[in-house]
Order: structure tokens, then C-alpha cells, then sequence
């Protein structure tokens, strides 16, 4: 099992937020991006910012930016198995996940209610497909060793089985930051 260094998690995880921020800055209808990750009422709620659209609108955004090439989504269900801690795609209360791939330059936009029930759905009926995972991380202090657990849903079991209406994929490859 692959040990994963937690600061190493935060500061690539800060880095994707920054691109896929300035990119939702860019995308058309929207006004601005709020990044509220760093308050504690937001981050209570597991959201990380706040997309501003035209009209005084908004959503909230959960961002999760992965760099392996594995070819599939984690869903987290506990960020501590040690201390029974809910991961942040049972936590989070933001109304969209964006989830950039940094390898494939994609992110995918998902209504996070629509995905949460689905991907659950879909995890009870076919754990052969979607399959458990416990992630091994080094904690910030670096003296303790704790795990996360989850389940994988492989990018085209997602394209082929939740319904289109709830999820987007935008190519990153040709964007580039303002």
C-alpha cells in the first residue's frame, strides 16, 4: 500500500483549487470565484468555495484534484478509519464536486447530491466494479500513519452509467490561466 504524505496531499490539492478556480473565473455566466476554504464555517461544511453567477446567484464548490493516472474517481467515505471520521463526499454539503484530473487535464463537474446517492447506489449493487480502497497516509506531524477508506468508480463506468443530466467534462488541455 502506497503511503501518502499529507502536506504533499494539501499543497498539490491547494494547487489544483488555484487552477480550477481561475478557470470557473473564465467559465461563461459566472462573476467570480470565492474561495472560502480557509473559513471555518465553510470548512465545517466541506465546501471550498463559493461560484458567483450572473444575477446574484451562486453554487458552492467542493474541489478534489487527483494526479493519479489510474483512471478512476475515489469516493471517500472515511478521511480517518482510525477515528471513524466521514470522508468529504458523505460530509460535503456543496451543491457541485469538481473533480480535476491534473494528469488528463479535465475536470469533471458533478451535482454532488445526484452523485453521492448515485455512486452509493451503484457501489451496494456492484462491488466488483466499484471497489473498495483504504489509502494509507502520514499525518502532518509525520509521526503516525493513518488510513482512509473508500471506493473507486473507473471514469467510464461513470460516463456510461450516471445519467448525463447530472455531470459535465471539460478539457483543460488548451486552457490556459489568464
Amino acid at each position: 500500500m502506497k503511503l501518502h504524505d499529507f502536506d504533499d496531499s494539501i499543497e498539490h490539492g491547494k494547487a489544483g483549487e488555484a487552477v480550477v478556480a481561475k478557470w470557473l473565473e473564465h467559465f461563461p455566466g459566472v462573476e467570480r470565484y470565492e474561495d472560502v476554504s480557509d473559513n471555518p464555517a465553510f470548512q465545517e461544511k466541506d465546501i471550498d468555495g463559493i461560484v458567483w453567477i450572473k444575477g446574484n446567484r451562486y453554487t458552492t464548490a467542493e474541489i478534489k484534484t487527483d494526479s493519479y493516472t489510474s483512471g478512476n474517481f475515489f469516493y471517500e467515505t472515511h478521511s480517518c478509519v482510525e477515528t471513524n471520521t466521514i470522508g468529504c463526499m458523505e460530509r460535503t454539503d456543496a451543491t457541485h464536486l469538481y473533480y480535476y484530473f491534473t494528469e488528463y487535464k479535465e475536470i469533471y463537474v458533478l451535482n454532488m447530491e445526484a452523485y453521492r446517492k448515485w455512486a452509493l447506489a451503484e457501489h451496494a449493487a456492484h462491488p466488483d466494479i466499484l471497489k473498495d480502497k483504504r489509502l494509507q497516509n502520514k499525518s502532518k506531524n509525520k509521526k503516525r500513519v493513518h488510513h482512509s477508506a473508500g471506493f473507486i468508480i473507473p471514469i467510464a463506468y461513470l460516463k456510461e452509467h450516471f445519467p448525463k443530466t447530472f455531470w459535465s467534462v471539460y478539457d483543460m488541455s488548451a486552457w490556459q490561466a489568464a
